[in-house]
């Protein structure tokens, strides 16, 4: 969900430096969609039938999957990853965007801008919930889907989301460094390490666009409600979960029960694992998504 560019440069750069890959094939442009603008990352040579797209979670952004696109770029597929509208550089756009059915809405728009077809359509957190929502309007774009970590719309708050909320603070809208601190640990199972000067920016910007998180988060909330409410999954495409174990966000005790409401869905829980897998667990997820695919496209 909520983090931003400096922890995921800081966990990339380690992920990186492990595994020896580097964001050289990654490459950012830009778009108009409803005289707003998208940027967008890509990696890797356009096919008639080799797209992955990968959608983001809350208040976060395209850069979550650098090491994901690298990967999968490199085995042939042409990966791409937006901020989606009203998030990271494409936050010109109003406040109606943040409701779930009107992403889905804009993310046809710019799959049929770029010309992506057959798409093996992949989410995190509110990307998941995203994901579905547009599998279900939009069957005949994509191939597979894959909810890598912690899908909105299918599980609970955790307790520890829950005993936050009831202390009157909202968890992915820090305004202390405790609250930050907090947050991280929310988001990683082994947290990273972050400069207190680098921090106490970050927190000086929730602190200057409060109001609109403020607007954003309920809005965020009341589309997710509606959406579980609603929720009636009648799409059958090869689809994978991974559900970290110690995710602190969204409850891992719902996986199961996800896994049924998706007809045929794989499920895979990943040990030693929180919120952010394809972030803070990249080599593993990077392995199960590689082989889901295989069996079902390659």
């Amino acid at each position: 969900m909520n983090t931003v560019k400096t922890i995921v440069f800081i966990t990339l750069t380690f992920i990186c430096t492990q595994y020896a890959i580097t964001a050289s094939q990654v490459s950012t442009h830009c778009m108009k969609i409803d005289k707003h603008d998208v940027y967008y990352n890509t990696a890797g040579e356009k096919g008639d039938d080799n797209a992955i797209l990968f959608l983001h979670g809350l208040f976060a952004d395209k850069e979550q999957w650098w090491y994901l696109m690298e990967y999968f770029s490199n085995k042939g597929y042409y990966t791409v990853a937006p901020d989606l509208p009203g998030y990271g550089k494409s936050n010109d756009f109003p406040l109606s965007v943040y409701a779930i059915e009107k992403q889905v809405v804009l993310i046809k728009e710019f799959i049929d801008e770029i010309g992506l077809k057959n798409i093996n359509l992949a989410g995190n957190s509110l990307g998941c919930a995203v994901a579905i929502a547009f599998t279900n309007k939009y069957k005949g774009d994509i191939k597979t889907v894959a909810l890598l970590g912690g899908p909105a719309g299918l599980g609970t708050w955790t307790p520890e989301i829950m005993k936050i909320y009831e202390t009157g603070s909202n968890p992915f809208i820090p305004l202390t460094v405790k609250e930050f601190n907090e947050e991280m640990k929310l988001l990683f199972y082994q947290p990273p390490s972050i400069p207190k000067e680098r921090i106490n920016k970050i927190i000086a910007g929730y602190k200057r666009n409060l109001n609109k998180n403020i607007s954003i988060f309920n809005i965020f909330n009341l589309s997710l409600y509606n959406f579980l409410y609603n929720l009636n999954i009648n799409f059958n495409k090869p689809t994978l979960i991974v559900w970290g174990k110690e995710d602190k966000v969204m409850n891992v005790i719902d996986a199961k029960n996800a896994q049924k409401k998706i007809q045929g869905s794989q499920l895979v829980i990943l040990e030693n694992a929180g919120h952010l897998i394809m972030v803070e667990n990249a080599k593993k997820v990077v392995e199960i998504y590689r082989k889901f695919l295989a069996e079902n496209i390659d």
